[in-house]
């Protein structure tokens, strides 16, 4: 027999890894990423000649095993979804740092992780514990001491009851074992799996043979349509709100056929897709029952469902957008906001007594300038935001802020609007935003204000002249509006 012959490590290869050295992989508890990341480079070693990608197959394949041997009623990732997520988090993050090409703050994230779960369960709710009393629950026991864990993720990724503390457990775990561990096999889950094991058997078989005879029926029939009731026929065709689907016509093989004209008249005229299913499916029927379709054609290989009309119509949206936004990738009006947000959770790099350099949590105020793109159909749309002084953060600043961000998006010569509040430091005309920006970019804009901002202060103002007439005790009815007016600005100039 031959033997695989050991890799040869250098010094630089069996210096100290991110996440630890080699290791096998435990199979008694799911693996944490540190656990994944030492099982990587064990692979990269007994495999030289093997590719990443490969060695990102291989370990998908062993977590799927882990997963489904300590619980196998957990709902997981598709194969595709987690040999990715090994890829990036083995091959890719993990060779950055430890070719220390990757940023400290990434790093420090990875670090976080190396103890806490790879999570590959498709459950993605926080899987909170609700009283009894919430209506989410609904336990009617009295007294009870159970702890109500409840998941709110979809049917197809809803975690059974009975194991939703489990899987709980391991994501709150830190390091490789957690308070859950393999025991002796449960005998009354396993007798209940038995008992409903042939049932959920005979159901098969009994859907598989109804679905034979119907299909052996529709070939038999072929002009099934002129056999049905005038009465049925009718309900079917004036019925909006349920799809009309022919009896005994099975679905075949799956239809690609596109559908692009049709289904921009039904966006068109506002009609729904399932009418325009039952449409779609008479007009191909009444076809065939007039000899009209290509020879060797199958009705039933074309027709449609309210999904199938869904799917189109969100397709014909997309190319309109598309469309419609064409020539538009540059900006044509921009806006501009600057808010100052409290209690902003950030990193500093602070220099500890050995002169190293690390990243420091807390927490500050910070000035956000965000932009944000208004042209075409994705008006009001994240463009970037830019992170400026609290203090001195002046209309000059502010200006060659957003000329940066224009050439960033190569619009300095598209843009031909901005929108902005009605602030001084904005709107100045010695040294607003608008002005410093109009002599970076050598031209004029058009300025449009926020509208909130110009209704806010007329309504002020209001709210200020009731207050200043209810404290000089002038009836707003005793006098003329332009007398009211007159005599008020004499008496605050009195008073």
């Amino acid at each position: 027999m031959s033997k695989n012959k050991l890799a040869v490590l250098t010094r630089s290869e069996s210096a100290t890894k991110f996440g630890g050295q080699p290791s096998p992989l435990d199979t008694t508890e799911p693996p944490t990423l540190r656990q994944v990341i030492q099982y990587s480079y064990f692979l990269k070693n007994s495999h030289p000649n093997v590719k990443d990608y490969d060695i990102a197959k291989l370990i998908a394949n062993d977590l799927f095993s882990i997963w489904k041997a300590v619980n196998p009623r957990l709902p997981l990732y598709d194969e595709k979804y987690v040999v990715q997520l090994v890829d990036r988090m083995c091959n890719k993050k993990a060779k950055d740092i430890n070719r220390k090409s990757l940023s400290a703050a990434q790093t420090h994230n990875m670090e976080e992780k190396l103890d806490k779960l790879l999570d590959i369960s498709a459950c993605t709710c926080k899987l909170s514990v609700y009283p009894c009393d919430d209506k989410a629950v609904k336990c009617k026991e009295e007294n009870c001491n159970e702890k109500h864990i409840v998941c709110t993720c979809p049917p197809s990724k809803k975690v059974p009851v009975e194991d939703r503390e489990y899987l709980k457990d391991q994501r709150a775990k830190v390091g490789p074992k957690g308070s859950f561990q393999l025991g002796p096999v449960d005998k009354a889950a396993v007798k209940r799996e038995s008992r409903f094991a042939p049932e959920a058997e005979r159901l098969q078989k009994q859907e598989q043979q109804m679905h034979l005879s119907t299909c052996a029926s529709t070939s038999s029939q072929p002009n099934h349509l002129e056999s049905s009731s005038e009465d049925e026929s009718k309900d079917n065709l004036t019925d909006d709100d349920e799809e009309f689907t022919p009896e005994r016509c099975p679905s075949g093989t799956y239809n690609v056929t596109k559908t692009p004209r049709y289904a921009m008249e039904l966006i068109r005229g506002n009609v729904s897709s399932n009418l325009g299913a039952s449409l779609a499916n008479a007009f191909l029927l009444d076809l065939q029952a007039m000899d009209l379709l290509k020879p060797g054609i199958d009705v039933k290989d074309m027709l449609v469902d309210k999904s199938k009309m869904d799917r189109e119509k969100a397709r014909m949206k997309v190319k309109s957008d598309e469309k419609h936004n064409e020539g538009l990738e540059e900006l044509i009006c921009i806006g501009v906001d600057g808010k100052v947000d409290k209690d902003t959770l950030r990193y500093r790099e602070v220099n500890d007594e050995n002169g190293e350099t690390k990243l420091k949590k807390e927490k500050g105020d910070e000035h956000h300038l965000t932009f944000t793109k208004e042209t075409g159909t994705e008006s009001g749309s994240y463009l970037t935001h830019r992170v400026i002084p609290i203090k001195g953060a002046t209309g000059v600043l502010l200006g060659k802020e957003v000329a940066s961000v224009l050439k960033e998006f190569n619009s300095v010569h598209t843009v031909k609007a901005v929108l902005v509040d009605n602030t001084n430091v904005n709107t100045g005309a010695m040294g607003g935003l608008v002005t410093v920006l109009e002599n970076e970019i050598k031209r004029k804009l058009h300025t449009i204000g926020c509208s909130l901002h110009q209704n806010e202060l007329p309504f002020r103002a209001i709210g200020l002249l009731s207050t200043l007439m209810a404290v000089l005790k002038v009836h707003p009815l005793s006098l003329a509006p332009w007398e009211n007016c007159v005599k008020l600005i004499i008496m605050i100039c009195h008073r």
